[in-house]
């Protein structure tokens, strides 16, 4: 195990970071807010796989209205990147 990886938690932990996520993801596509979420590096690991799942990461990197963690703004503009790649070939 490297030194980046995070201990997976149990099932329960991980269902219900997703289903906090992904609300608050959608929420903020909806409704962008000026508030960064509370989340601890679960609850951030489970939205990047969130946004990359469900194909929002480009919509949120356009649209995000709060001061994100640098390695939430890096994946999102990686993500954001591949999809203009994508996009313009």
């Amino acid at each position: 195990m490297s030194d980046s990886t995070i201990p997976l938690p149990p099932f329960k932990v991980l269902a219900a970071a997703l289903r906090r996520t992904t609300e608050r993801l959608s929420r903020e596509l909806a409704d962008p807010t000026d508030s960064e979420p509370d989340w601890n590096e679960i609850e951030w690991a489970v939205a990047r796989s969130a946004a990359a799942m469900q194909g929002i990461s480009t919509l949120l990197a356009n649209s995000l209205a709060w001061p994100a963690p640098p390695a939430w703004l890096a994946f999102l503009a990686d993500h954001a990147s591949r999809a203009s790649f994508v996009t313009s070939a």
